[in-house]
């Protein structure tokens, strides 16, 4: 960590949040692992919607589950929002997350071709 902080200085670029403190951190921690939860919340239901569209059109089940990498890669899963910059991480990654359930869900299905023979 220390080694990244340095980096940064001797780069010329502005310093990042290293820590989070002060009048209001607990209100944005708690809004940005309440965002989190919901964005995780949204993308099981938008994994599940798109699995079952497309195990209706006839998609084998594995490429029918590949919507719930979504759910496993959530940064809700992994990221914890008391770590660095109050959870402004945490909040970015879970709406980038949700825009990608979101495209998986809704994204049009092609039948597979008939099998010949």
């Amino acid at each position: 960590m220390n080694f990244c902080r340095h980096a940064l200085l001797a780069l010329g670029l502005p310093r990042l949040a290293w820590a989070c403190s002060g009048p209001g951190a607990a209100e944005a921690i708690g809004t940005a692992t309440l965002i989190g939860l919901l964005g995780l919340v949204l993308s099981v239901v938008l994994a599940i919607v798109g699995g079952v569209r497309r195990r209706r059109r006839g998609v084998r089940w594995v490429r029918a589950l590949l919507g719930g990498l979504t759910v496993l890669l959530h940064p809700f899963v992994w990221l914890s929002a008391r770590s660095g910059d109050c959870g402004q991480t945490l909040t970015a990654a879970s709406v980038a997350v949700l825009v990608i359930s979101l495209c998986w869900a809704v994204w049009p299905v092609k039948a597979p071709a008939p099998q010949v023979g």
